[in-house]
């Protein structure tokens, strides 16, 4: 369990990361969300409530969705995403693997986004789906440019996943 100054460090570093990387966020009261307290997406930015925030590795895992999402379509992001269609199921996988890398290079534990209230139980899984050289999502990040899978970072002379190349998706894709 980590005490509030941890926990306010915790969100000042992910926070700082993505200002550093030029993910814009807000932070303001958000009413009780549908699934993930303290936090939504408004055109693409995200809406922080601190206060309310349950979980500070949420925020790694919504931004994903946010950086990962093509320029065309991430200014008409609202709401909490659903997983109704392809692309949203894409869209869940792609930010998992985002919010893994993400979470390796701020030198948090990965448990800190996989934590074992979300995930419907499959948080050590995930983690260990991640940390291993043939991740799920992590052909998409590839398709976007974002990063290298261990094969094509070994034919560029690079470094895999969970290094990035870009934190943003820039494609026009």
């Amino acid at each position: 369990m980590t005490t509030q100054t941890e926990r306010d460090h915790i969100i000042d570093k992910i926070l700082s990361f993505f200002t550093t990387i030029g993910l814009p966020y807000q932070l303001e009261p958000v009413e009780s969300g549908p699934v993930m307290a303290g936090l939504t997406i408004k055109n693409g930015v995200m809406i922080i409530d601190k206060e309310r925030l349950l979980y500070p590795g949420d925020l790694l895992h919504e931004a994903g969705h946010v950086a990962t999402m093509p320029p065309s379509g991430r200014l008409t992001m609202n709401g909490m995403l659903g997983k109704k269609t392809d692309m949203e199921q894409a869209s869940e996988i792609i930010a998992q693997a985002w919010s893994y890398a993400a979470c390796v290079h701020l030198g948090f534990d990965p448990s800190l986004v996989f934590h074992e209230a979300g995930y419907h139980g499959s948080s050590k899984s995930l983690i260990e789906n991640y940390s291993g050289p043939c991740a799920t999502g992590v052909p998409l990040l590839g398709y976007y440019d974002m990063t290298h899978t261990h094969q094509q970072a070994e034919l560029l002379g690079t470094q895999p996943f969970p290094h990035m190349v870009s934190w943003i998706n820039t494609s026009t894709k």
